[in-house]
C-alpha cells in the first residue's frame, strides 16, 4: 500500500501561498498549514504537482491565496493592487543602476 502524503501551505501576512511542500519533505511542520492530503505524486511532491499554474506568476505576484482554510487563485484586480503598492524605483537608483551597466568589462 502507499504512503499517504499531508500537503502543507505557508502564507505571508496578507494569506499569499508563498510555500508548499510535502509531509515527505517536511520534518517539523510548525507554521505550515495542512490543506488536503493523499497517495499520488501530486501529494508527494507538490511543489511542482499539486497547483495547476506555477506558485508566482512572472510578474512576482502570488498566483494563489488561502480563503477560508482552503487554497484559491487571487484574481487579477489582487494581483494589480498588489503591483500597484510596491514600492517604485527612484530616478536616481535607476540612474546609477544604468551607469554601473555601462561600466562593466
Amino acid at each position: 500500500m502507499e504512503e499517504k502524503y499531508t500537503v502543507y501551505i505557508r502564507t505571508d501576512e496578507a494569506g499569499r501561498i508563498v510555500e508548499i511542500n510535502s509531509s515527505a519533505f517536511l520534518g517539523d511542520t510548525a507554521g505550515w498549514t495542512a490543506i488536503d492530503e493523499g497517495y499520488s505524486d501530486k501529494y508527494h511532491h507538490a511543489q511542482n504537482n499539486y497547483f495547476p499554474l506555477p506558485m508566482f506568476g512572472a510578474d512576482g505576484c502570488a498566483n494563489y491565496k488561502l480563503a477560508n482554510g482552503t487554497p484559491a487563485l487571487r484574481t487579477e484586480a489582487e494581483k494589480a493592487a498588489e503591483i500597484a503598492a510596491r514600492p517604485r524605483r527612484s530616478r536616481h537608483s535607476l540612474t546609477v543602476w544604468r551607469r554601473r551597466l555601462r561600466t562593466r568589462p
